[in-house]
């Protein structure tokens, strides 16, 4: 952020989805982001790999025409 804004790449970003895990151990999320799993710090992978896997399968669901 530091680079003067004429030297930013600032390309359009291509049109996919994006999936956002966040750390939920010390900041519990809003109730309208509540997830099944909210017992995680930033090592989600290491501390919560079913979330990683539910994560994955809600992004395919959604990507497949569901909810």
């Amino acid at each position: 952020m530091e680079l003067d804004p004429a030297q930013r790449d600032l390309r359009p970003t291509p049109d996919v989805l994006v999936v956002v895990l966040v750390a939920g151990k010390y900041l519990p999320p809003p109730p309208s982001m509540q997830l099944p799993y909210d017992h995680s710090t930033h090592a989600v992978p290491r501390e919560d790999p079913d979330l990683i896997v539910w994560a994955d399968r809600r992004a395919l669901a959604w990507a497949r025409g569901g909810t």
